[in-house]
């Protein structure tokens, strides 16, 4: 029998079984289990950093509904499921990025309904996990660039540009993917208020974690600035040509904190 000769109310239920099992991710909890985290460094990177210290999840193949592609009225009958599980749109992206003790970028991606080149926005939520355990750490200064954890940044984005949300690619191809609308959503750690360092720069939160021997959590606002210097890097990449991959291709970015915008820049129209 067809599914679409079942009952209107049974075939809802099957088709929001689908939904959230091939596109919808519940985001970790903490950054446990690392055997399940990986490098990938399978792409020709056009920055200045592999990003290896960004890790994903394992065997990550979103590849969005399936029943969306099989007749029109599956997919129209998924469409309204989707709208009904108050969902975001088709071409809508979620990721989850725990910065891990300072100094990795694990991400994994939490909605991916299809896969598609012209995305209308990724949804990016940034959540700091723990602190580093000694002085060195990603947000350090640079030999005269910027710190590490800026590159990883940049990584992170430029191989979304190149290749979407995928797992491990065998050979290079980019797909010259677009974002119209970048989101970056920074959210205050879910620990006591006490153990969260007031909104210094990373020198003086140092130096505090040193001398009061508490592993204080990075304020976010101070998250959200250090993304900010990231944005003020990227415009400055734009007139580079070997690295203005993630320049051309974005068309704005929102920076938040808890959901609230903090900033905004119009990069490019397309």
């Amino acid at each position: 029998m067809s599914i679409l000769h079942i009952p209107r109310e049974l075939r809802d239920h099957i088709l929001s079984l689908v939904v959230l099992s091939t596109a919808v991710v519940a985001p970790p909890e903490s950054p446990v289990n690392p055997d399940e985290r990986e490098n990938l460094r399978d792409i020709k990177n056009r920055g200045w950093s592999t990003g290896g210290s960004v890790l994903y999840t394992k065997d990550t193949q979103m590849k969005g509904i399936p029943t969306l592609a099989i007749n029109r009225q599956l997919r129209m009958e998924t469409l309204a499921v989707i709208f009904h599980l108050n969902l975001p749109s088709l071409r809508s992206y979620k990721l989850d990025v725990m910065i891990v003790e300072d100094n990795l970028l694990w991400a994994t991606w939490l909605y991916v309904p299809t896969t598609t080149t012209m995305v209308e926005e990724v949804h990016v939520t940034f959540r700091t996990m723990g602190a580093s355990p000694t002085r060195s750490c990603g947000y350090n200064g640079g030999d005269g660039g910027p710190p590490r954890i800026v590159w990883d940044f940049y990584h992170l984005l430029e191989r979304f540009l190149l290749v979407g949300p995928v797992g491990r690619q065998k050979q290079h191809h980019d797909k010259n993917i677009k974002i119209r609308h970048l989101i970056l959503d920074v959210r205050t750690p879910n620990v006591p208020a006490e153990m969260i360092a007031p909104d210094v720069n990373q020198g003086r939160l140092l130096r505090l974690r040193r001398q009061s021997g508490i592993k204080y959590i990075k304020n976010p606002k101070s998250v959200v600035t250090f993304i900010s210097s990231f944005l003020h890097y990227l415009h400055g990449w734009g007139e580079i040509a070997e690295i203005s991959v993630a320049y051309d291709k974005v068309g704005k970015i929102t920076l938040m904190l808890d959901g609230i915008m903090v900033e905004e820049r119009l990069l490019t129209n397309w």
